[in-house]
């Protein structure tokens, strides 16, 4: 007998607890889904926007390693005693602080061109998600086009590729003097540096200035005028 009810008692405790499971799931209206997804593009503007204010007080905290790739930091520990380098890598790194601050200020009114967000099934997820969460998803886009207009800006900048100009030339003069010392053949003149290693520091610093910022405005969500920010508040 025990055998027979067994199965029967199986299935109806699956049975219960598939509808208790069902009963769990939300349906969302397409009113409802659009509004989410409105909180979300403002949410992330929101968030860039605040970010880019905040971004210039903490460039300042930007150094060569963050500044200069691997090899090149490398390069400039090994020369730091010449005369003269110290100096002219200090000047490059204000210069190179300067024009990223002057590209954030031209792009704050354009911020909203490089915030892309992708097509979202399910914004409920990323709206009672962990903060942050937008951040992420923003930067996706962000990232690569963020970098790659960064790259161009530091590369055009006439201050940095002086800069660059006169930090090359002594750092040049100062590996073919120990070339010659060692009598070691001269090596391949130094003609540019990469921006690689600043760009994406910038963006890295970016998005953790606004994912700080989103986790703010989420916080407060419930304070906002929007109807869509509020769907935030918890």
């Amino acid at each position: 007998m025990k055998r027979l009810f067994a199965p029967l008692i199986l299935s109806m405790l699956i049975l219960l607890i598939s509808c208790q499971s069902s009963s769990d799931i939300r349906i969302y209206s397409e009113q409802e889904l659009d509004l989410a997804r409105q909180g979300i593009e403002e949410i992330a503007l929101l968030s860039a926007k605040a970010a880019m204010t905040a971004l210039p007080a903490r460039i300042e905290s930007l150094k060569q390693n963050d500044l200069f790739s691997v090899d090149f930091t490398l390069l400039l520990e090994e020369y730091r005693d010449t005369t003269g380098i110290g100096k002219r890598a200090a000047a490059l790194e204000a210069a190179m602080h300067m024009s990223i601050e002057t590209f954030m200020a031209d792009n704050y009114a354009n911020v909203d061109s490089l915030i892309i967000l992708p097509v979202i099934d399910h914004p409920f997820d990323l709206i009672n998600g962990e903060s942050g969460t937008v951040t992420a998803l923003a930067g996706k886009e962000f990232t690569p086009i963020a970098s790659e207009a960064l790259n161009t800006y530091l590369s055009q900048d006439e201050k940095v590729e002086t800069s660059v100009t006169a930090l090359l030339s002594i750092l040049n003069s100062a590996r073919n003097i120990a070339a010659y010392r060692n009598t070691e053949p001269s090596p391949v003149p130094l003609r540019s540096i990469s921006y690689d290693t600043a760009s994406a520091s910038i963006v890295d610093l970016f998005l953790s200035s606004m994912a700080e910022e989103e986790e703010i405005i989420r916080s407060l969500a419930i304070n906002y005028d929007s109807p869509a920010i509020q769907l935030f508040a918890r």
